[in-house]
């Protein structure tokens, strides 16, 4: 029972690496840029600590944003500004940053609900991404607070260490095991054909 748990415990830390390194691989491709990509990836570590959501979902935030071309600085403003959004109004962290892609296109009218006053913000500012700056501006500040003083929040962070943890020891196994893997991958398929 202890071996079978032991090696549950294994291949759960070596599916978490594989996964997170399969995602990080495909922000790397879409972002192109070796300091773009090292500016998101501490974006996506900064603010898993100040969200209820998960790693992953900021994760796939900042992956959708690279592949709609935006730059590493419009991802960090984009994400914050979602976070901010997320953590003052509830909504989820993908609702939020719909709600602030679509200010690009000229549509406020959620924010206006929300007491974000875009009135003055011409379509051209609006089109340069003057929303997200608001949004930062008005609830930045508060959203900090709430996340510095919620318990919740310590033990989604502390969930949040503990995934990173195993993708480390994910990242070992790999190491050591990943090409005998790949080795064992190959000689199955030669059987396979042999077969």
């Amino acid at each position: 029972a202890s071996v079978k748990l032991l090696g549950d415990a294994v291949a759960g830390c070596f599916n978490e690496f594989s996964t997170a390194e399969r995602s990080y691989k495909q922000l790397a491709f879409a972002l192109g840029d070796t300091e773009a990509y090292h500016k998101v990836t501490s974006v996506i570590e900064h603010l898993s600590t100040q969200t209820r959501s998960s790693k992953g979902e900021i994760e796939s935030m900042v992956s959708q944003l690279s592949a709609l071309g935006k730059s590493a600085h419009e991802i960090e403003s984009i994400s914050s500004a979602a976070v901010h959004l997320s953590n003052v109004t509830g909504k989820d962290l993908n609702a939020s940053m719909t709600t602030l892609l679509n200010t690009y296109a000229g549509t406020t009218t959620q924010l206006n609900r929300l007491g974000i006053d875009l009135n003055h913000v011409t379509k051209e500012e609006l089109a340069q991404g003057a929303a997200i700056d608001v949004v930062i501006e008005k609830f930045g500040d508060y959203s900090r607070m709430m996340a510095e003083e919620d318990t919740s929040q310590h033990l989604t962070n502390m969930k949040n260490t503990w995934g990173d943890i195993k993708q480390h020891i994910g990242g070992i196994i790999d190491y050591n095991f990943g090409p005998w893997l790949r080795n064992l991958d190959v000689a199955f398929a030669g059987i396979k054909t042999n077969l």
